[in-house]
């Protein structure tokens, strides 16, 4: 009985009379004990009866005892592995709890479900340490299972050496396939694999997997030859067929790692190669241009041409093969010379040579081909026509032709050249070809701008509302090009701040308020600086008269003594029966009209008051007494200048250029 039960309760004593009541039991029992299996004892009273709250058929309580026993109704831990159970009294108490966890007993062998994936696979490119998970085999056991791998022998000559291993991780459950070694399909692209799953107690049940190795594209084409031959006469027709080349590929079959397509370099203009079947043909009519002659050729008939085939997979990576073909080409005379130029410009079309060139620089390279052999295929080069001012000249070293200045050059007076070469060989009869080298002349900078005036004189209306108003348009011409010739403006002077120009248009405004009564006349440095890396510079004066506005008011003011607290309102005293003599100060900064004021007394006292224009005094035509029954006179005085009215009705045309009187008020 003890190995079917281990017992830990809390209370539990033999002595009935000295147990302790416990409200919380806790027994544990091994799965498929026996009837009658002694389990665990509650602690009891004297005199109380005790019974299952639901009586479980596994179980038996004895109502006076306590002793929980096993019934005939076997436990199965993988069916239920604990049970939570209330007993009750006999008298009103509060019910005891029991737990009892059942053991595990490894009663249960591994098993694979049918429904696992026994098919694996692997790239052959996966490298060592490479894992895959697959499926766990099932043991409805407690404890871990572990896994082992053998190869099947299928009757196959195929290594018994496994590339695999299994790596079981515990805390996840995980069962992984690993690669342990490197995998080559090439070698070996199948493995059937016993894989067995085995228990505590060595119970064990094992699974057939198979593992397949996919392909890498990891073989290149090969070529049948490393290398092929053939001999033709260089006026094979287009698309006459002079060879076939033919490569494998040991990657997997009818897949894209093993379809070979084939192509020639891309210098090759003689041959062409079908893709598929590796064809070589004729790519042109006409004579065959590919070939090398060597000292030991040149008086041969013959040259040999070498060329490239290449095989290419189309699996990813894609991987290429490659083989030569050397073919004898048999001469005839048929070819003329063929001049090519190479420029030391960006530009691949022309040549081109700055203006200031020092006599000998180089212009321009040529050299001349001719595929014939010996006397047939040696040539002469020279300036056929274009160069009727010798500004150039041709020097040629072997094969090599350099066309050099001759001369001074001046892009102003001759910006381009067009030099016709010649090249012919010497057979009989010789042939001959010509090519057109144009030489552009690349401009320095070699003038500076220029102005058409060395003065220029405008005038504007002072601009008290207006910022940005039109001034004066500049231009400057540079006989150069390109940047040589862009030109940009900039002002200078000690009021230029009152003005901008704009850099390349030369578009000059006012950049500030202007008064003439502070400044009539503007004097301002222009300068013109061309665009090149040693700029040229050119200068000119723009004299900028202001024209007058009227924007002054008149000002009638009196001596500061008879000032008063309102600075428009003066005090004048006058002894008793004396004339008013009194001198106004009139004054407008206008000019013309604009600043001709006139002055009239608004109420004059019936005459009593005038103004005189010549002395600008203000007097009274008689003696003023206190007689007269008026001691006191309030005088208005208007200051009016003489500008021209406008018509209200144009206003709107003229808008800010209005030109009105202005007028101010003095009181006395």
């Amino acid at each position: 009985m003890t190995d079917s039960l281990v017992e830990n309760c809390r209370g539990n004593n033999d002595d009935d009379h000295h147990q302790e009541v416990t409200d919380s039991f806790y027994f544990e029992l091994k799965e498929n004990s026996p009837s009658q299996t002694y389990i665990g004892k509650i602690a009891t009273k004297p005199g109380f009866t005790y019974r299952f709250n639901d009586d479980p058929v596994e179980f038996h309580l004895d109502p006076s005892t306590g002793v929980i026993t096993t019934t005939d109704v076997a436990v199965d831990r993988e069916s239920k592995d604990s049970y939570n159970l209330v007993i009750l009294s006999s008298s009103p108490t509060y019910p005891i709890e029991v737990r009892i966890r059942i053991i595990d007993v490894n009663d249960n062998a591994p098993w694979w479900p049918a429904t696992i994936q026994t098919n694996v696979s692997f790239s052959e490119s996966a490298p060592v340490g490479t894992k895959v998970i697959i499926d766990n085999a099932i043991d409805l056991d407690s404890g871990l299972l572990s896994y082992s791998i053998d190869p099947v022998n299928d009757g196959s000559l195929y290594s018994s050496v496994l590339p695999f291993k299994l790596n079981f991780n515990s805390s996840t459950s995980f069962l992984h396939l690993e690669v342990c070694s490197k995998l080559d399909r090439e070698l070996q692209s199948n493995y059937l694999v016993n894989i067995t799953a085995i228990d505590e107690d060595q119970h064990s049940s094992f699974a057939i997997f198979n593992i397949r190795i996919l392909d890498s594209n990891d073989n290149p084409p090969i070529f049948d030859h490393s290398d092929y031959s053939v001999s033709l006469n260089e006026s094979t027709g287009k698309d006459v067929t002079i060879l076939q080349v033919r490569a494998t590929d040991a990657d997997e079959d009818e897949n894209d790692n093993s379809r070979i397509s084939y192509y020639l370099g891309v210098d090759n203009e003689d041959f062409l190669i079908d893709s598929g079947t590796g064809s070589i043909s004729i790519a042109h009519d006409g004579p065959i241009r590919c070939g090398t002659t060597t000292e030991k050729l040149m008086n041969e008939n013959w040259r040999i041409c070498v060329f490239t085939v290449f095989a290419h997979d189309h699996g990813v990576p894609r991987q290429d093969g490659r083989t030569y073909v050397t073919a004898k080409i048999y001469d005839t005379n048929n070819h003329a010379p063929i001049i090519k130029f190479r420029f030391f410009s960006k530009s691949n079309i022309v040549a081109s040579v700055d203006e200031n060139a020092a006599n000998g620089s180089v212009a321009a390279a040529a050299s001349v081909l001719d595929y014939d052999q010996g006397p047939n295929g040696q040539t002469t080069i020279e300036i056929a026509d274009g160069n009727q001012l010798t500004h150039f000249r041709l020097e040629s070293f072997g094969n090599s032709h350099i066309i050099r200045v001759n001369g001074i050059l001046d892009r102003e007076k001759v910006p381009k050249y067009n030099l016709t070469i010649r090249a012919y060989d010497h057979g009989v009869p010789s042939r001959s070809t010509t090519a057109n080298l144009i030489i552009v002349v690349q401009d320095t900078n070699d003038h500076a701008p220029t102005f058409s005036e060395r003065l220029y004189e405008t005038s504007i209306t002072e601009n008290e509302n207006q910022i940005g108003m039109f001034v004066y348009a500049l231009q400057a011409t540079d006989l150069d090009e390109g940047i040589n010739s862009q030109v940009y403006y900039s002002l200078s002077g000690s009021n230029s701040h009152y003005f901008k120009i704009d850099a390349t248009s030369g578009l000059i405004t006012t950049d500030q308020l202007i008064d003439r009564e502070e400044i009539d006349l503007f004097e301002l440095r222009v300068t013109a600086r061309d665009g090149g890396s040693n700029p040229k510079w050119a200068n000119t004066t723009l004299k900028v008269k202001i024209l007058d506005v009227n924007d002054q008011i008149p000002i009638i003011e009196l001596s500061p003594k008879y000032q008063s607290n309102n600075p428009r309102m003066f005090n004048v005293q006058v002894q008793n029966d004396q004339i008013l003599d009194l001198d106004l100060i009139v004054k407008d900064n206008d000019l013309g009209n604009n600043g001709t004021v006139t002055v009239n007394i608004l109420y004059d006292y019936e005459r009593l008051f005038r103004f005189d224009h010549e002395t600008m005094k203000l007097i009274s035509t008689q003696s003023l007494t206190i007689d007269n029954h008026c001691s006191f006179y309030q005088l208005m005085v208007e200051a009016r200048d003489q500008a021209p009215e406008v018509n209200l009705e144009k206003r709107d045309y003229i808008r800010d250029n209005i030109t009105r009187p202005l007028k101010s008020t003095m009181i006395l």
